[in-house]
């Protein structure tokens, strides 16, 4: 009987650190389901923000924060011409009646 108590509290034990630390074996899984259907550049601001966060906590060796930030700005500048490319080519047509507000 004792056997099966030590068994069960094991089994419990075990179960309970699983579900404790399950976060830590899908890190990058659990990231990705927080910026599920987010603006991208929202997305990339968060991200750097996050990375500033870890590198600041000692998470991150500056080293591998300096490339990781640099990777991120770089996408976040080519999002933000992106953008900024779209505007300008959307404002002319606006200014001419052919836009959403002139389809009436």
């Amino acid at each position: 009987m004792t056997v099966w108590v030590v068994i069960a509290g094991l089994a419990i034990a075990l179960l309970v650190g699983v579900y404790i630390f399950w976060p830590y074996f899908e890190p990058e899984r659990r990231r990705q389901a927080v910026f599920v259907g987010r603006d991208p550049k929202e997305t990339l601001m968060a991200e750097l923000a996050q990375l500033e966060y870890d590198f600041r906590s000692g998470k991150i060796r500056p080293e591998d924060y300096e490339q990781l930030r640099m990777d991120l700005e770089a996408q976040l500048l080519k999002l933000q011409a992106r953008g900024g490319q779209r505007e300008r080519e959307e404002a002319p047509r606006d200014a001419r009646g052919e836009g959403d507000a002139g389809a009436g």
